[in-house]
């Protein structure tokens, strides 16, 4: 606990130095060892999907997917974060506002590409029985599917195959017609930035504000200023959270924080979108406004997989379930819904 807490005050010092240049997009890495030390420190801070698919994934070069587990790997990174030495590097160039620039080197996607494919997945913990077996589907681009099934039949865990924070037990998995498992550490977070996630419990970071914690993939991928002021109070505003913009999450409530996480993964329109439980701390109003939001942004070719409990709201938007039940998958039709343009 006492080597925790003297962790996060050492971490905290560089960042609080660092985010001045992060915000502007003009800091980076000297080394590969002072990258992977503060990639090590925000994976056991709970951070590392937010961090990783966001500052790090502008460094590819780097390899942040061997972190050290262990309490001496991690002090001994952290006295490599706290020698770090830090140099100027130019913003990145981007090809759209909003949308930061994909990489090149990956494949392009085009109308019913494939961009999740899983053949014969299993996934264990540890020594347990398989929570996931011989899992076989596909979402191709543009579609939206609902993840249903009861609590324990590994939602959560099936997503978190999605957004690449585990790699199967067995089984092939390909991302955005790329193969997971012959992935070199340098795609990985190529990859990840084409994700968004919506995590059930947020992983918003506390010493930012409401706008902060939504503007930082915007941030990172090196969007204007001026395109953030103009856009990121527009969506907070539309989520019902305008007059928070400066409120850090301690002080706000579990149904705001998870607008906050929502908007923070769709703000920058992402090729596949997860949401684990994205309405479960709001009520129903709020509930059908982001479900209205997820339809947006797929209309505009993004791919969504919502986890959810809510039967109401699956029968009411009817869109296909993936249904997880004793470890394996069944793909159940959507029910024909009802017009968007009629829906308040």
């Amino acid at each position: 606990g006492g080597g925790a807490g003297g962790a996060g005050g050492a971490f905290s010092g560089i960042w609080c130095q660092a985010w001045p240049h992060l915000k502007q997009r003009t800091l980076r890495p000297r080394s590969p060892r002072t990258a992977s030390a503060i990639a090590n420190f925000v994976s056991h801070s709970g951070q590392d999907m937010i961090i990783r698919q966001t500052f790090f994934s502008n460094w590819p070069d780097y390899d942040f997917s061997l972190i050290g587990e262990s309490r001496a790997e991690l002090k001994q990174s952290l006295r490599a974060v706290r020698r770090a030495d830090w140099t100027q590097a130019s913003p990145r160039a981007i090809v759209s506002p909003m949308r930061p620039d994909r990489s090149p080197s990956l494949r392009p996607t085009t109308a019913e590409a494939e961009i999740v494919r899983f053949e014969g997945v299993g996934l264990r913990y540890g020594q347990g029985a398989e929570v996931l077996q011989d899992i076989s589907l596909s979402l191709t681009q543009g579609s939206f599917h609902f993840l249903t099934g009861d609590s324990g039949a590994g939602k959560s865990s099936l997503l978190s195959l999605m957004y690449l924070a585990r790699r199967p037990t067995r089984g092939r998995i390909e991302m955005f017609g790329i193969d997971t498992t012959r992935m070199s550490h340098a795609m990985l977070p190529r990859v990840r930035r084409r994700i968004g996630v919506v995590f059930q419990d947020f992983r918003l970071l506390d010493h930012l504000s409401t706008l902060d914690n939504v503007a930082l993939p915007l941030r990172v991928a090196g969007v204007r200023e001026s395109e953030i002021a103009r856009h990121v109070p527009e969506l907070l505003n539309w989520v019902g959270l305008g007059a928070a913009l400066k409120t850090k999450p301690p002080l706000l409530s579990g149904g705001e924080k998870q607008r906050i996480a929502i908007a923070r993964a769709v703000i920058n329109r992402p090729d596949l979108l997860l949401a684990d439980e994205p309405t479960g701390n709001v009520d129903d109003r709020i509930a059908d406004r982001l479900m209205h939001l997820f339809i947006e942004l797929n209309r505009l070719g993004t791919t969504v997989v919502i986890a959810t409990h809510n039967e109401p709201l699956i029968k009411r938007f009817g869109f296909p379930r993936i249904h997880l039940d004793a470890g394996g998958v069944t793909i159940l039709p959507g029910a024909k819904r009802r017009a968007p343009e009629g829906e308040a």
